[in-house]
């Protein structure tokens, strides 16, 4: 037991709307690259820093090696950790 708070959402859509109900930000959120269709993780960190600013810390989980998409996310200050990821990684 990691003694760990947190939230799952369904979509970035749900994401949203819970970051507007909540007043205390969350010490980081944790996305996945690839959203399904063509909505990507860098896409859901791009919005929610254009409503809420850049208080929020992203890590996004990847199995993509591509260089692009580092620098992107180098670029947004968010991290990147590459698929598989054993559970320690986390911590």
């Amino acid at each position: 037991d990691w003694r760990i708070e947190h939230d799952v959402f369904a979509s970035h859509e749900e994401l949203l709307v819970a970051l507007r109900a909540h007043a205390d930000r969350p010490c980081c959120i944790l996305l996945d690259y690839r959203l399904g269709g063509q909505l990507t993780g860098i896409d859901v960190i791009d919005e929610v820093r254009s409503l809420y600013g850049d208080d929020h810390r992203f890590l996004l989980i990847t199995g993509e090696a591509d260089e692009a998409l580092t620098a992107a996310a180098e670029a947004r200050n968010t991290i990147i950790l590459r698929k598989p990821i054993k559970p320690i990684r986390l911590r």
